[in-house]
């Protein structure tokens, strides 16, 4: 979590489930060049992710704790606990942009929002799966039609075709 010039502006530190998380953001008004591609954009962000598993077969978990609020030194935190467990640390980093100023979503806000979108994601993902079984075929896939509906949630808009969205895409 070291090496970036801007330095994290919000962090979280959380144990459960099975692992130990910590998030950094960084956010920053978006650039002339984000902004002439993509009308509207307020603000670019880039959030990493770190990871390890955390499990009572490794032992002694209570090194994995988490500090008030995350805080500056949670990365460093999580990196000891993994190498007192054993544990292989993952990592993922993700860019996005949004159309909210820093006024509207300051960097814990725009986190909360990226971390609640997965929540949606995923309750979609697994209502298809359990309801039409699409994880379910092993042979090769095939497109089926979805029931009308079906792939639609609150917040959620029904994507435009393939060749309408690289038309939006294409650079001008």
């Amino acid at each position: 979590m070291t090496g970036s010039p801007f330095p994290p502006q919000h962090v979280t530190d959380q144990t459960g489930h099975g692992r130990h998380d910590v998030r950094v953001i960084r956010a920053a008004p978006a650039t002339e060049a984000i902004r002439a591609r993509w009308p509207g954009a307020k603000q670019m962000f880039l959030i990493e992710r770190y990871r390890h598993p955390r499990t009572k077969a490794m032992g002694d978990t209570s090194i994995c704790t988490t500090g008030p609020g995350g805080g500056q030194d949670a990365g460093q935190a999580l990196f000891r606990c993994a190498a007192a467990l054993g544990a292989k640390v993952s990592c993922e980093t993700v860019t996005g942009i949004i159309s909210l100023t820093a006024g509207q979503a300051s960097p814990p806000q725009v986190l909360t929002y990226n971390r609640d979108h997965w929540g949606i994601e995923n309750g979609l993902h697994h209502r298809r799966d359990t309801t039409y079984g699409e994880d379910a075929s092993r042979g090769p896939h095939r497109r089926r039609a979805a029931p009308a509906g079906s792939h639609e949630q609150p917040g959620h808009q029904r994507p435009g075709t393939r060749r309408a969205r690289e038309q939006r895409l294409r650079p001008a």
